[in-house]
C-alpha cells in the first residue's frame, strides 16, 4: 500500500510503502498486516548524486516495465502541463 502526506499546495510530498499481506476481516473489509516499510527515495535526498542514483534507477525501473509489456513510453504534452500549472494559485 502506497502511503503519502504533503502540504496544503501539494508539495513536499513525503511517500512510502507498506508492504504486508491483505486478508479478508469481515464480509465488506480487508485486513493488512504489514511486515515491511519501504520509504521511497528517503535515503537519497541528502546528496546530489544520491538523487541522480534514485531517478537512474526509476528510468530503469519504468523501462523495464514497459519493455516486458510490449509498451512505448507514453508522450508527455508538456504545453498542456504547463497550461494547467498556471492556471494553479501560487
Amino acid at each position: 500500500m502506497l502511503v503519502r502526506r504533503h502540504d496544503d499546495r501539494l508539495d513536499k510530498l513525503h511517500s512510502a510503502s507498506v508492504v504486508g499481506s491483505l486478508t479478508p476481516s469481515r464480509e465488506d473489509t480487508w485486513l493488512l498486516a504489514p511486515s515491511r516499510l519501504v520509504e521511497t527515495g528517503a535515503h537519497h535526498k541528502a546528496r546530489v548524486a544520491g538523487q541522480i542514483q534514485l531517478i537512474r534507477g526509476l528510468r530503469a525501473t519504468t523501462q523495464r516495465y514497459l519493455t516486458k509489456r510490449g509498451l512505448a513510453r507514453p508522450r508527455v504534452l508538456w504545453s498542456n502541463y504547463r497550461e494547467m500549472r498556471s492556471t494553479l494559485p501560487k
